[in-house]
């Protein structure tokens, strides 16, 4: 547990909660007080603490971040966010990289959001929310996405935000998650089911306390999931049977149990305290930790088989708005400070009495290109005496980022022994899990791998991402000139293999657009192909058109990106007022509209045109030049008689316009031709004798 409040005071201690004895020790502290921080379980085991706020007479925000290093209890300093926040949210992407977003400083909310490399110890921003918030959730979708849902701006007087949003991992950018029925609000919660679903709901509103939602990635689209009560700084956590616990809150009207399968709900057993802003830790056991809060200083277990609450080891400290981060080791870090401002750290162990000899330990643990999990290790069937009666060790794949878990059946093909696991092949996901192997209940400590999974986005120009759904207009042109091509680049952002990839159109002018280049499969992750689209429309007007990329990746196939140009016409009259569209949409700024019938206008144009000596392919009048055509030259006596044709497009600028052959020829009449199409889009004409 790390950080939180007590009272008026911000914590920097930090606790360790020991799911094996049910009791709390020391760790070392954070050093600097602070409560609304994020604190996130890395892929290496360390746990990110990032961000938040304390106060001592001034309000701090703080941009410092710290690594927990469970093997030796020790604290480090890693790269500073780039922005000081709190009340923000931190998410471990399939990437392996931490997605902050949002928040509040001195400045006020925040609408940036910034990603951490643990690799480098350093952040670098990314996509820029729609909307500023603090106090939203965030959850990983199966996508690898991540899904942002209300929030707040202001504290005094907060206004509360309706809007979701969600954040395509491959490009960076954010879009639009749509717009939540039943009211926007803050102090909510947001639960990831193993549907892919997410279950949304309480907190509070304008008008109270809200009811529950379902959001569903796949179509992007909002259901109600019933108004079991009204409650605010809850939890929801979801068990191993898969039902979703919702414990605690303000308002609270009694523990309530959510079931996905039927969209329902029931009571279960009540906290032997009343708490809100309190945490809630899945344990490797199935059972629950409640620990903290608006409570006394009390933690409790929580047994789905039984649906009862017992108690457990008590923390030396109180803590609120803090975080509680389950460790590979099965412990829970809790990190605070104490009422009196000392820098304490605790550990919660649970106690299961067992021999260290006994424990099961896993060396390696990788999927096969069948999606099996292969492990190997120690222990893996019991050690001498306690070998298991099952013969065969449980083994349990839980997510990293959220609390999804499944117990792995053995592959019957293949033989389980002390040293060696292979499950039946499993359901791909994106990002990282824990794995822990039981022998006679014993559980090992945590191993963390990764499926492989492919990612898929696609960028025009190169650092500029077009997210699934996204649009991308090729400007404007005329008919007739060169084409306009764009190169679209694909990246594989993924762990796996990006195959199958084929692009397709379609849409109400997709004959406007072609497919020129095609990208090659397979794309390796880090790698990159390119494809090209050609825009060359025939007819004026606004075009539309769709191109969908086929691809292995889920939830993305296939990537969608719609296309829009505009296209003029200089043989087009679209308005017929008798100025072609293209000539028109050049000269707006003198009041043309080309899709607005101005034959007023156009005709006193064309007036004035004429009278200036210039004139148009559709008119025939006499010309009249002032410098002479024919000339008689003193000395040789020879005439000469020379006509010479300059062209524009706006009359602001003429250029000219040479009769060359084959074009130029004298007729069978004895006359002189030149034969043309309206060359570079001219639309006006002018003859000169020199």
């Amino acid at each position: 547990i790390a950080g939180g409040k007590f009272s008026t005071t911000t914590l920097a201690s930090a606790e360790l909660y020991d799911s094996g004895s049910g009791t709390w020790s020391t760790t070392n502290s954070l050093v600097i007080p602070r409560s609304d921080h994020t604190a996130t379980l890395l892929p290496n085991g360390k746990v990110l603490v990032a961000g938040g706020y304390y106060y001592d007479g001034f309000d701090h925000y703080l941009a410092s971040a710290r690594i927990y290093d469970p093997t030796d209890g020790t604290w480090s300093d890693t790269g500073p966010l780039i922005t000081a926040r709190s009340d923000h949210t931190a998410t471990l992407l399939p990437s392996g990289k931490v997605l902050v977003t949002g928040g509040v400083n001195a400045s006020g909310e925040l609408a940036s959001s910034e990603l951490y490399d643990p690799t480098s110890g350093t952040w670098n921003g990314t996509g820029t929310l729609a909307d500023v918030r603090q106090r939203h959730t965030a959850t990983l979708l199966p996508t690898g996405n991540v899904l942002v849902v209300w929030g707040q701006t202001g504290t005094l007087t907060p206004v509360y935000i309706a809007t979701a949003e969600i954040y395509d991992s491959a490009t960076g950018l954010w879009s639009f998650g749509g717009t939540p029925s039943g009211g926007e609000r803050v102090h909510h919660t947001a639960t990831l089911l193993p549907n892919g679903k997410v279950l949304v709901g309480g907190g509070v509103t304008y008008f109270g306390t809200g009811g529950w939602l379902l959001y569903d990635p796949a179509p992007n689209t909002w259901s109600g999931a019933g108004s079991p009560g009204v409650r605010e700084d809850h939890t929801a956590t979801l068990l191993s049977n898969g039902k979703v616990l919702v414990a605690g809150g303000s308002g609270d009207p009694g523990n309530l149990l959510y079931e996905p399968a039927t969209n329902t709900w029931s009571g279960t057993g009540a906290l032997a305290t009343a708490r809100f802003d309190h945490t809630a830790t899945l344990l490797p056991s199935g059972k629950v930790l409640v620990t903290g809060g608006s409570g006394p200083v009390t933690s409790e277990l929580y047994d789905p088989a039984t649906g009862a609450w017992t108690a457990t080891g008590a923390p030396t400290t109180w803590h609120r708005q803090h975080s509680a981060t389950l460790l590979l080791n099965g412990k829970v870090l809790v990190a605070g400070d104490t009422a009196s401002g000392g820098l304490v750290a605790e550990i919660y162990d649970v106690g299961l009495g067992f021999s260290g000899a006994w424990q099961p330990q896993i060396s390696s643990a990788s999927f096969d290109a069948t999606g099996k999990l292969v492990l190997t290790g120690t222990g893996f069937r019991g050690s001498g005496a306690q070998d298991s009666p099952a013969n065969i060790p449980f083994v349990q794949l839980r997510r990293l980022d959220n609390e999804h878990s499944v117990f792995l059946l053995p592959d019957p093909a293949a033989t389980v022994s002390a040293t060696a696991f292979t499950s039946v092949p499993v359901a791909p996901f994106s990002g990282y899990a824990r794995v822990t192997v039981f022998a006679n209940g014993i559980p090992s400590p945590a191993f963390v791998t990764f499926f492989p999974t492919p990612d898929i986005g696609v960028f025009q120009p190169v650092g500029t991402g077009i997210a699934d759904g996204g649009a991308k207009s090729f400007g404007t042109m005329f008919v007739g000139s060169p084409a306009v091509s764009l190169t679209f680049t694909i990246k594989n952002p993924g762990t796996d293999t990006l195959t199958g990839l084929t692009v397709t159109k379609d849409g109400t002018n997709a004959a406007d657009f072609t497919v020129t280049a095609s990208p090659t499969a397979p794309v390796l992750p880090g790698g990159s192909t390119t494809f090209t689209i050609q825009f060359a429309p025939t007819t004026s007007g606004t075009k539309t058109a769709a191109v969908h990329i086929a691809n292995n990746v889920l939830g993305k196939n296939p990537y969608d990106i719609n296309l829009t140009g505009q296209a003029y016409s200089f043989t087009q009259d679209t308005d017929i007022d008798g100025m072609n569209d293209a000539s028109e949409y050049q000269m707006a700024t003198l009041g043309f509209d080309w899709q607005v019938s101005q034959t007023a206008l156009v005709n006193t144009y064309y007036s004035s045109a004429n009278g200036a000596g210039l004139y148009t392919t559709s008119q025939v009048q006499a010309l009249n030049i002032d410098t002479p055509l024919l000339q008689r030259n003193p000395s040789s006596g020879v005439f000469t008689l020379t006509i010479g044709v300059e062209k524009s497009t706006d009359l602001s600028t003429f250029n000219p316009f040479p009769m060359t052959a084959p074009q130029t020829l004298i007729n069978g009449a004895g006359k002189l031709e030149f034969q043309f199409t309206v060359p570079d889009n001219a639309a006006f004409f002018q003859l000169r004798a020199q």
